[in-house]
Formats: structure tokens, C-alpha cells, sequence
């Protein structure tokens, strides 16, 4: 019977719609009373915390890591079927946006994107590595910023000139992470 429930959720997670990839966002952000973001990034890329790299992870790789991952057993709980298709939805939907990292520390910053095209839209995180507060003022967000110490900040939109946009930052390629396999704790 589980075996065609996660095929039954497999085929309903691919026809996801605009709603089902909101609801699942907003279960991202709060389930549990903490959410998911809180291990696994505002954008599921880890946010440099426990929960790894979860973009694009099917509604099956969720099942297993409710089912088997001691620090995600309580979520399993309060999620029902349709939370799990909706979480689905919207770690589907992050995975269709090219991701763009970068880290301050020691004066400088490092980042790795994956590939995009000219304005395509994006997802940005800067984490402050430092232990004071960080101003930026960078053309792509088009007002100055401050990032606190030791944290993180996340942005969304379209990128068209990355030299023009996002100038100081030293980037590498990376491809595009592969669906996760299990959700790391």
C-alpha cells in the first residue's frame, strides 16, 4: 500500500500548480513551528547548517527522510499527504531557478553558481562568515543592505550582466546539485 501511495504522490507532485508551490512554501518556512529553512537554508541550499542541500528533492526522497531521519521523525507527525506534495512543489520550483552562493570572510568574498542565462531569474544568498555586521551596496539589489554577523541574506530576482550587477565577487561554476538523496542531519 505505501508503494503506490508514493507512486500515487510522485504523479500529483509533477502537476504542481502556482498554489500547491505557495503552500509549499509557506510549510518550508514554518513547519513544526520552525521549518524546514531552519536546517536547510532559506532557499533549501543548506544555508551553511545541518540540513544539506535539498533543492528539487521528489516527494519520495521527503517520505524517506520523515521516515528514517531521527531529527525530521517528529515533522512526519504533523505533515499530511498533501503538506508532503506541497513541500514537494516548492523544493521542485526552487530547483528550476539557477542558485548563485556567496560567502564573506577574511575581507573577501568566494560563491559558486550554477549555469543561467541572461535575465533568468535567480536565487541569491550572501552569508556573512564575520563576526561584525556587513554593509553592501551592490547594483543588482539597488539599495545598500546590512547583513548581521554570521548570517545570511537572500534575494530573488532577475540577473542580466553579472560582471555589471554583481562586480567584487569571485565566482566558480558549479553544475546544478542533483536531487538530494537523503535529507543530511
Amino acid at each position: 500500500m505505501k508503494y503506490w501511495s508514493i507512486i500515487v504522490a510522485m504523479i500529483l507532485s509533477s502537476m504542481s500548480t502556482a498554489d500547491d508551490i505557495a503552500k509549499g512554501q509557506q510549510l518550508f518556512r514554518t513547519t513544526g513551528g520552525y521549518g524546514c529553512a531552519v536546517c536547510h537554508g532559506q532557499v533549501g541550499d543548506g544555508g551553511g547548517q545541518v540540513g544539506g542541500y535539498i533543492r528539487g528533492a521528489s516527494t519520495s526522497e521527503l517520505e524517506d527522510s520523515l521516515a528514517t531521519n531521527a531529527v525530521m521523525q517528529p515533522l512526519a507527525a504533523v505533515l499530511t499527504t498533501q503538506d508532503r506534495l506541497d513541500l514537494a512543489s516548492y523544493l521542485g520550483d526552487l530547483a528550476s531557478r539557477p542558485l548563485f552562493t556567496a560567502r564573506f570572510e577574511q575581507g573577501q568574498w568566494s560563491g559558486l553558481k550554477e549555469p543561467w542565462i541572461k535575465d533568468q531569474t535567480i536565487d541569491l544568498v550572501l552569508y556573512n562568515g564575520e563576526f561584525s555586521a556587513l554593509g553592501l551596496d551592490i547594483p543588482l539589489l539597488k539599495e545598500p543592505i546590512k547583513i548581521d554577523p554570521l548570517a545570511s541574506f537572500t534575494w530573488q530576482g532577475r540577473l542580466e550582466d553579472i560582471d555589471r550587477q554583481l562586480p567584487n565577487f569571485a565566482w566558480s561554476n558549479t553544475a546544478p546539485k542533483q536531487k538530494a538523496h537523503k535529507h543530511e542531519h
